[in-house]
């Protein structure tokens, strides 16, 4: 069983998530509610250094924030996360950032 944490908090650009552990279907509620807490039109930042595995339902969750109006920005995402958004052929709906704001 893995353990997960998601954070939230904000910073200069909008809201602030950071989640550790699997990014998969176990926390994808709590992923999504905190992403549709933020403002439509607003900027969430996730860090997802701490993320050794995201599935489908995981990429799921970030892609279902962009398609509701928020500008998703991907931070240290792991070359296991970013491989997943390789594969699916979505890196570029995001903005990747390699550190923090």
């Amino acid at each position: 069983m893995s353990s997960v944490r998601v954070d939230s908090g904000s910073n200069d650009t909008g809201n602030r998530l950071v989640v550790e552990g699997d990014l998969d279907i176990a926390v994808m509620d709590a992923l999504t509610e905190l992403i549709d807490a933020a403002p439509q039109g607003s900027t969430v930042e996730v860090d997802l250094r701490a993320v050794s595995f995201m599935d489908s339902t995981g990429l799921r969750a970030l892609l279902q924030g962009r398609a509701t109006g928020r500008e998703m920005v991907l931070v240290n995402p792991r070359p296991e996360v970013r491989r997943v958004l390789e594969i699916a052929e979505v890196v570029d709906l995001f903005t990747i950032r390699t550190s923090a704001m």
